[in-house]
């Protein structure tokens, strides 16, 4: 017991030092009166009490039954788009720990089956720009997003293909993914603007789409490896948001003598939910434009501020938990697998406000969700 006090102390130190916290901060954020306790705690002088070591896990980011294992467990990798700098560590902590309780609750609930994402069979070092347009046109059949696959292609992830989405406000940093126990995930940084955030996700499927832990790490480390990968994820997200014959149609709407308005444009990008600018890169790629004119379009005060305009309507915020992660912790509720309080914590709110927080989701403690009715 006394190794194990000691193994405690030295994990919960180490998760500490990686966030760059001070005892004090710790004890504080936790609720103890003094740092020393910290200190006793991690130097395997003092027992962790259930409700401490609780505390602890919410300021530390961490999951309490990896804490208390035998041996600590191999995680996959999270590899981000744009690195989020100092917030890295704990962004990432917190993603893995949200996926833990989202894998928890479709067991509780009983929803755990899904259909499998098809991984590719070819290594993404050995791809080129027309396997990620292949891999991309195979998705969009595979999955039916149809002809804007930006508006289905978020829930489709969700609901069929059981990939855990999670949403954090953060200050740097767009996207991340990584496939672990407990399945493919994505976190997305929620400050985005929407049409950024379709984006993201169609280029984060393309790292779920060619996923090998083993190798993962590796390609971080290579910057041209990196690098070029990233560039077939931009090829795949662009033909998989921007279907050619689609956007040839949509674009005929609105051309006059060879010609486009500025307006026109952003309503095209609109209407797709893509970014204006992911939209005229595409053009290039579909030999609609040239990049000269991409760059000059682009670098035109006149265009942006006709972009900028159409910005607020458009513009919408995710919820601050994902819907079906909230409908599947209050179905295990509902079941009786979650106490009341476990359902609170779950969505990060008090016993006292619960019932409010359910209601932003439509649901309602008061209603008997499992009554049931007699068909012919």
């Amino acid at each position: 017991m006394k190794d194990m006090k000691k193994t405690i102390g030295r994990r919960l130190r180490e998760a500490r030092q990686s966030l760059g916290l001070r005892q004090g901060e710790v004890a504080r954020r936790a609720g103890f009166p003094v740092h020393q306790i910290i200190s006793q705690i991690e130097n395997g002088k003092r027992d962790v009490k259930a409700w401490e070591l609780a505390a602890l896990a919410k300021v530390l980011k961490f999951n309490v039954l990896d804490l208390l294992a035998e041996n600590q467990p191999v995680v996959a990798p999270i590899l981000w788009r744009e690195d989020p700098g100092d917030v890295a560590v704990e962004a990432e902590r917190y993603f893995r720990g949200r996926c833990q309780d989202y894998l928890m609750v479709e067991c509780a609930s009983g929803a755990k089956k899904g259909r499998r994402l098809a991984r590719s069979d070819m290594p993404v070092t050995e791809m080129d720009y027309s396997d990620a347009e292949r891999l991309a046109h195979q998705t969009s059949e595979e999955m039916r997003l149809g002809s804007r696959p930006a508006s289905s292609l978020v829930q489709i992830l969700e609901s069929k293909y059981k990939v855990k989405i999670w949403y954090a406000d953060l200050d740097g940093g767009s996207a991340a993914t990584t496939w672990d126990e407990f399945g493919p995930a994505i976190l997305m940084n929620s400050n985005q603007a929407p049409w950024r955030r379709n984006y993201n996700f169609a280029h984060e499927l393309f790292h779920l789409l060619t996923w090998d832990s083993d190798d993962a790490k590796s390609w971080k480390e290579d910057p041209e490896t990196w690098d070029q990968i990233e560039r077939l994820a931009n090829s795949f997200a662009s033909h998989l948001l921007l279907p050619g014959d689609d956007l040839n149609n949509e674009v005929d709407k609105y051309v006059e003598d060879n010609q486009i308005s500025y307006d026109a444009l952003v309503n095209i990008a609109r209407n797709f939910e893509v970014s204006t600018s992911a939209l005229l890169w595409r053009f290039v790629s579909i030999n609609l434009m040239d990049r000269t004119t991409v760059r000059g379009i682009l670098d035109s005060d006149e265009f942006q501020s006709v972009d900028r305009k159409s910005m607020h309507g458009a513009w919408d915020h995710p919820p601050e938990m994902p819907e079906r992660f909230v409908r599947l912790a209050f179905a295990a509720f509902i079941k009786g697998q979650l106490s009341r309080a476990r359902l609170a914590e779950l969505l990060e709110t008090s016993m006292f406000d619960l019932s409010d927080t359910l209601g932003k989701y439509g649901l309602d403690e008061e209603v008997d969700y499992e009554a049931k009715i007699t068909i012919a």
